[in-house]
């Protein structure tokens, strides 16, 4: 079995030293296993930039509240449509 030239130093030391152990061509699978773990944490932020970005808007409707302006004209100076409401409105 190919073992591997180089490891990796922290975390992923022990899991990369398991894996070549139980796969028949570590050097071509521990590259794989990084790419899916980074896309599985792109996934993962991808989920929550709705919620960072609704609180924004959050923040900037409060913003225009709080300057003399209605939710309901806040909502429509910003276009939403009437299923998209104001978050906290």
């Amino acid at each position: 079995m190919p073992v591997l030239t180089q490891v990796p130093d922290g975390a992923n030391a022990a899991r990369d030293r398991l894996l070549t152990t139980l796969l028949p061509d570590p050097r071509q699978a521990l590259p794989e296993v990084r790419a899916a773990e980074a896309a599985r944490d792109a996934v993962r932020s991808a989920r929550r930039e709705p919620e960072h970005r609704a609180g924004e808007l959050d923040a900037v409707a409060d913003e225009l509240v709080a300057r003399g302006l209605s939710p309901a004209q806040v909502r429509e100076i910003l276009g939403l449509r009437a299923d998209e409401d104001l978050p906290g409105h």
